[in-house]
């Protein structure tokens, strides 16, 4: 198997506010990874099956399937379901947060209380931990 350290890891960011998704793309860039945008729920389970990226963030409030409907879509898929999903919402009730959890997200991030570097710095931490140990 040849290296791969070198390869750019795909971020998914699901989101109904095209401003505030291009801002973490732009995150993304920075950190050298590659990045798709889907808006909305529907439209970010059919990318996560074209793209199968490494990881996906996950708005909660979107129209249509909202974001607890999509992370039990992808975890329900076989395919999909080995995929960190982080939620990154201003929904922080503590249900809210429990039920992402419980729904399989590995990380729930309110939006409110992070900038753009913490949000980043959440995404590498969760790409290199499924990446497993380097050797």
């Amino acid at each position: 198997m040849t290296e791969t350290t070198h390869q750019k890891k795909k971020v998914l960011i699901i989101e109904d506010d095209t401003f505030f998704a291009n801002l973490i793309a732009r995150g993304c860039r920075n950190e050298n990874l590659e990045f798709e945008i889907a808006i909305g729920g529907e439209e970010g389970v059919s990318r996560a099956r074209e793209v199968s990226p490494d990881l996906i963030v996950l708005d909660i409030l979107m129209p249509g399937i909202d974001g607890f409907q999509v992370l039990e879509m992808l975890k329900n898929e076989p395919a999909l379901a080995g995929i960190p999903v982080i939620v990154l919402s201003n929904l922080s009730q503590e249900d809210d947060v429990k039920k992402g959890y419980a729904l399989g997200a590995v990380d729930y991030l309110v939006k409110a209380s992070l900038n753009l570097n913490e949000i980043v710095e959440k995404m590498k931490y969760h790409l290199a931990k499924k990446e497993g140990p380097k050797t």
